[in-house]
């Protein structure tokens, strides 16, 4: 397959299913990524994985404040609506 075929075709996914992600496949994932290009080549992500059900859900509250502020003149500025996420839909979104 060709990489544009894969870029074309590639789906968003907004819901994750609930089962943890194993180990290996998690570490194939970052292994994976860290090839991927960066700005100047800085290479400037870090990752954290979070497994704990109760911190993912401190961190979204975290997020979840600074995310609605910083969306927010847009919706006000006329922008077509779109629904502020809800805890439960930022939980799947994060999962790890």
């Amino acid at each position: 397959m060709e990489l544009t075929e894969v870029m074309r075709g590639a789906a968003s996914v907004r819901q994750f299913r609930p089962d943890p992600v194993p180990d290996d496949v998690l570490y194939r994932v970052l292994d994976a990524a860290r090839f991927a290009p960066s700005g100047g080549n800085r290479q400037g992500w870090r990752v954290v994985a979070v497994k704990d059900p109760e911190m993912r859900r401190r961190l979204r509250d975290l997020y979840l404040r600074s995310w609605v502020e910083y969306h927010q003149p847009v919706f006000r500025a006329g922008a077509r609506a779109r629904p502020t996420p809800t805890p439960s839909t930022s939980t799947r979104c994060r999962s790890t």
